[in-house]
């Protein structure tokens, strides 16, 4: 697992990585902590997942290492997907980046605090779901406005709302062939074109929703935030 973060495989033709330039410190902790956040997503599902079947009797030390290889495949995928995902200046010390790239960036800043300290809080949590089985509220602070309430408004909304998107594209298919029904690899495919869009839909709806506007980026690390932190408590109180 390296210094705590998931990167488990190697890539050729990466880019030079310039640590005094777009590659310094700074830029790696914003990165490292974007994929904190999504890989402690993942912990906080996995973890929902194990307590259910706990609940049912199918958890065994088996079931728990498979589920451990799971999220660990998962997190190696994600690594990629953040990588790819890029939205203008912001993310520019992305472009050109691959895995093997982001493992020898972190390396050669392995010793600064701030890197560190999230190491050691991933690995914290993983110790704490598979070794312990007992994950306290994780608590980050989230805008005054974003209760539980309203973090299931917008959720809901979002949700709403690809459901509305999906079925117009399907009724424009549908209208298209002159049938009542459509293939399954095109309904698949409708799916995914209508999905792309759920980064904006999210920032649209959180805007309208919490009164501001704010980018893509933001929106998702509030949401992210705020389900983690809803999840956790209601975990702990259980």
């Amino acid at each position: 697992m390296g210094i705590g973060f998931y990167f488990l495989s190697k890539e050729d033709n990466e880019v030079a990585l310039d640590f005094n330039g777009k590659h310094n410190v700074k830029n790696l902790i914003t990165l490292l902590k974007e994929l904190n956040l999504e890989y402690i997503c993942m912990y906080t599902r996995y973890y929902s997942m194990m307590l259910k079947m706990k609940e049912q009797g199918k958890l065994n030390p088996n079931t728990s290492h498979r589920i451990e290889m799971e999220l660990s495949a998962d997190m190696a995928k994600k690594n990629h997907q953040i990588l790819l995902q890029t939205e203008g200046d912001r993310d520019e010390f992305k472009k050109g980046l691959t895995v093997d790239g982001l493992r020898k960036w972190t390396e050669h800043f392995k010793d600064h605090e701030e890197i560190k300290k999230l190491a050691v809080a991933q690995q914290k949590l993983h110790e704490e779901v598979f070794v312990k089985f007992k994950v306290e509220e994780i608590a980050f602070e989230l805008p005054e406005k974003l209760d539980k309430q309203m973090y299931m408004k917008i959720y809901r909304k979002i949700w709403a709302t690809i459901r509305h998107d999906l079925w117009v594209r399907i009724q424009e298919e549908k209208k298209k062939q002159n049938s009542v029904h459509i293939p399954e690899d095109k309904f698949n495919s409708l799916y995914a074109e209508v999905h792309d869009t759920f980064e904006t839909i999210r920032m649209e709806i959180y805007s309208k929703l919490m009164g501001e506007d704010v980018e893509r980026h933001t929106a998702r690390e509030f949401m992210q935030k705020a389900y983690i932190k809803f999840a956790t408590l209601s975990m702990d109180r259980n």
